[in-house]
């Protein structure tokens, strides 16, 4: 960044004791153009010698009514497109304005939602077919890391789909969901709380298997299964 030179070092606090020594030799006489920048979720797990030679700073997610605000004003985007980026970016900036025109990810998270509106009249004998749809919404070019990544995202987009549908069995026309630009499609799906959390509790599930690195197509039958049934 200009005659600077910035070093940012992700989950600081995990770093074991070797790491943190080389860390802590560098930030005690570090060069004048150098700016190392530690995140952390737990700085008190941070070495005390670290932290005491650097200058905390906590980052807050920006509310969804001012970054809605503020994406309109600055992109021009509908208010239920900058109500949905604000939301579904949970208040960072940066994630929302790089979905901004994103036509892919849009086209992407539509296909999610007309995943999801099949499952509620569907019966186990649709599952083969359902599992089939659910990985081709995952299909990437990418490497299986990738590919587990984009399984996740997918997963991550049903559960904000049946959040919604929690918020609306439960609050009604009061409930704030994510997915706004299509609340008018929420509020015809009929289903109540109970369902909705078996719904997320599978999808977590779910979630959780793939990061433990399991079979992604029994992942995909099983968590199809369940959500049919």
């Amino acid at each position: 960044v200009g005659q600077w030179k910035v070093v940012i070092i992700e989950q600081a606090d995990t770093l074991n004791y070797e790491a943190a020594i080389s860390i802590l030799k560098t930030i005690e006489e570090p060069p004048e153009y150098l700016a190392v920048i530690l995140l952390s979720r737990n700085p008190a797990l941070i070495l005390p010698t670290i932290r005491s030679r650097c200058r905390i700073v906590r980052f807050a997610a920006v509310t969804v009514e001012a970054l809605a605000t503020e994406l309109m004003k600055r992109f021009g985007i509908s208010e239920s497109s900058a109500q949905f980026l604000a939301s579904y970016s949970e208040g960072r900036p940066g994630a929302a304005i790089s979905l901004i025109g994103n036509e892919q990810f849009f086209k992407w998270r539509n296909d999610v939602a007309a995943f999801a509106l099949k499952l509620p009249s569907a019966g186990l004998a649709h599952v083969p077919k359902l599992s089939e749809e659910l990985l081709a919404l995952t299909e990437t070019d990418k490497d299986k890391k990738n590919q587990r990544q984009a399984v996740k995202e997918t997963l991550d987009a049903l559960i904000l789909w049946y959040r919604d549908l929690l918020s609306l069995a439960v609050q009604g026309e009061n409930a704030q969901v994510i997915n706004c630009d299509l609340r008018d499609t929420l509020s015809q799906v009929r289903i109540s709380p109970d369902q909705a959390i078996n719904a997320i509790e599978s999808l977590i599930w779910a979630r959780r298997a793939v990061e433990s690195n399991a079979n992604i197509q029994l992942i995909s039958d099983v968590v199809t299964a369940r959500l049919v049934s």
